[in-house]
C-alpha cells in the first residue's frame, strides 16, 4: 500500500475514533447521574496520566523497532517489554488508587482498586498496539481495529442506559473494550518469532530509546490536565464535572495539526542539515499560515456558539460549563503552529521538553493562586494565560535559533485580521440564528454555517492553500467518476 493511501486510512480512522469518543462522551454525560459522571472524569485523566507514566516513550521506541529490518528479533522485546511494563500497576494498585484519592478527596479509586488496575494495565499495552500494527505494515487494518471496540463500547453504553446499570458497569465494559483492542493488535501482528531472540539488552534497548519523547509527552499530558487536576482537589465532585466539560478540546484538532506538520518535519530537518534559514522560515510560515484558515474560524466559531456546542455535546445538565468553555477555546488562537516538529526538525527535543516543563510549573501556580482568588473560572484563565505564554517564549527560541526577527518568524499580520474576521463573522451568524431560534439542532446548522463562511473568507483573503487541496481532489474524485 502507497505512503499516500496509508495516511488517507490513519486520517481516516483517527477521525472515525474521534467521533466514536465523542458520541460516547454524549451518552454518558446524559446517562450518568452529575456525580457518577465527575467520578468517570476523574478516572479518565487518571487513566491518561497513569499511561504517560508507565509507557514513557514505548509507543516510539516501538515504532523504531518494528520499522527496522530487524524487526523480527526485535518483535518478542517489544512483546515482553510491553507485557512488563503493563502488569506495574497490578502491583502498584494501593500507591496509584492512594494518589488519586488523596488529591480528588474521595474514596472511589481505593473502592475500585483492581478493576482500574486492570484497565490501567490494558490501557498501557493498547497504548502501543497501534505503532505496532503501523510499523508491521498492517495499516489497512486500522478502521477495523478501531471500529469493533469503539463500536463494543457504544453498545455497551446503550445496554447500560436502557437497564439502568451503574458506573462499575461502564467501567467493566471499558476493560473489556481494551481487551478487545489487545486481541485484535495480537491477532493481526500474529507471526512466530523465535523465544532465543529474546535478550535482556534488547529489552533495555527498547525500553531506553522512547524516554525523551516519553517525558516530553509525559509532561504535556499532566500539564493538560492540571486544571482539572486542581479543581478535584478543590471543589466537589459536582463542580469537577462540571468544570471537566467546560475544559474540553475539540479532538479533530489535534488530527488536523497532527497530520500537516508530520509532513513537514522531515522537510524541515532537511534543510536544517543544509543551514538554509531562509527556506526553513519560510515552509515554517507557509504552513502555520495555512493552519491559519482552519484553527481560527474553529477557535471563533466554538467561542461564538459555545452554549450551542455544550448543550449538544452534554445536555442542559451542564449548562454552567458554558462561560468555562467559552474561555477555553481561547487558547485555540495560539495553537496554529505545532511546534514540537520545529524543535524536533531543528535537533533542540531538550529545548522543548524545558519549555513544557515551564508551561507545566507556570500553569500550577497560576491555578493555585487563582482558583483561590477567583474560582473555578481561574483554572481556565491559568490554563490560557500559560498557553500564550509558551507560545510567546518559543516563538523567541526560534527566532533566536534562525537568526530572525519575532516579526519573521511568525504571521502576525494574517493571525491577527483572521482573528478579528471570524470573530465579527461568528459573531453576525450568531445573531441572526438567536433571533429566529433557540433550538439545538438549527443552532448547528448557524455553527457549521459560521465556520464554513469564515474558512472561505480566510481562503479568499488570507490563504489559500488548504482551500486549493480540497479543491484539487473534489475535481480528481468527480473526474474519476
Amino acid at each position: 500500500m502507497s505512503i499516500k493511501k496509508n495516511s488517507m486510512l490513519m486520517v481516516f480512522s483517527k477521525f472515525l475514533k474521534a467521533f466514536l469518543d465523542i458520541f460516547s462522551i454524549m451518552l454518558l454525560s446524559r446517562y450518568l447521574m452529575v456525580e457518577q459522571y465527575g467520578f468517570y472524569r476523574q478516572f479518565i485523566i487518571s487513566d491518561q496520566i497513569i499511561i504517560s507514566i508507565f509507557a514513557l516513550g514505548l509507543p516510539a521506541s516501538t515504532m523504531y523497532f518494528l520499522s527496522s529490518k530487524n524487526k523480527d528479533k526485535y518483535l518478542p522485546n517489544v512483546y515482553v517489554v510491553l507485557a512488563v511494563v503493563s502488569i506495574l500497576p497490578l502491583f502498584l494498585s494501593g500507591i496509584i488508587s492512594n494518589i488519586f484519592d488523596i488529591n480528588f478527596k474521595t474514596d472511589f479509586f481505593s473502592n475500585n482498586i483492581m478493576l482500574l488496575a486492570f484497565i490501567y494495565s490494558a490501557s498501557i499495552f493498547v497504548n502501543s498496539s497501534e505503532n505496532m500494527i503501523i510499523a508491521m505494515k498492517k495499516t489497512k487494518y486500522m478502521p477495523i481495529y478501531v471500529t469493533i471496540p469503539s463500536t463494543f463500547w457504544l453498545l455497551g453504553i446503550l445496554f447500560s442506559w436502557y437497564f439502568k446499570k451503574d458506573l462499575i458497569f461502564i467501567l467493566i465494559i471499558s476493560l473489556i473494550r481494551y481487551l478487545i483492542y489487545l486481541i485484535i493488535t495480537i491477532f493481526f501482528i500474529s507471526q512466530r518469532f523465535n523465544f532465543r531472540n529474546i535478550n535482556f539488552e534488547k529489552m533495555k534497548e527498547v525500553f531506553l530509546f522512547g524516554i525523551p519523547v516519553g517525558v516530553s509527552s509525559m509532561i504535556g499530558l499532566i500539564s493538560t490536565n492540571i486544571d482539572k487536576l486542581v479543581i478535584g482537589n478543590f471543589y466537589d465532585i459536582e463542580t469537577f464535572a462540571i468544570f471537566s466539560n467546560g475544559a474540553y478540546e475539540i479532538p479533530f484538532l489535534t488530527i488536523i495539526s497532527g497530520s500537516l506538520f508530520s509532513v513537514v518535519i522531515p522537510s524541515l530537518k532537511e534543510l536544517f542539515e543544509s543551514n538554509k534559514t531562509k527556506e526553513i522560515n519560510l515552509l515554517w510560515n507557509k504552513a502555520g499560515t495555512a493552519m491559519i484558515t482552519i484553527i481560527i474560524p474553529l477557535a471563533s466559531t466554538c467561542i461564538l456558539f459555545a452554549e450551542t456546542i455544550v448543550l449538544f455535546l452534554f445536555s442542559e445538565k451542564y449548562i454552567a460549563s458554558i462561560p468555562y468553555f467559552m474561555l477555553y477555546q481561547t487558547k485555540l488562537f495560539a495553537r496554529i503552529f505545532l511546534y514540537g516538529s520545529f524543535f524536533i526538525a531543528a535537533g533542540k527535543s531538550k529545548l522543548y521538553m524545558y519549555n513544557a516543563i515551564f508551561s507545566m510549573s507556570l500553569n500550577f501556580i497560576l491555578d493555585i493562586i487563582l482558583v483561590q482568588v477567583i474560582g473555578p473560572i481561574g483554572a481556565v484563565i491559568a490554563t490560557v494565560i500559560s498557553v500564550f505564554v509558551l507560545v510567546m517564549l518559543q516563538i523567541l527560541q526560534i527566532s533566536k535559533i534562525l537568526s530572525m526577527s519575532i516579526k519573521e518568524v511568525y504571521p502576525w499580520k494574517k493571525w491577527f485580521i483572521s482573528i478579528i474576521i471570524t470573530l465579527f463573522l461568528s459573531y453576525i451568524i450568531r445573531i441572526i440564528y438567536t433571533s429566529i431560534s433557540s433550538n439545538i439542532f438549527v443552532g448547528l446548522i448557524f455553527m457549521t454555517l459560521s465556520f464554513i463562511v469564515s474558512f472561505l473568507v480566510l481562503s479568499k483573503f488570507i490563504d489559500n492553500q488548504i482551500e486549493s487541496y480540497f479543491m484539487s481532489a473534489l475535481k480528481k474524485i468527480i473526474t474519476k467518476k
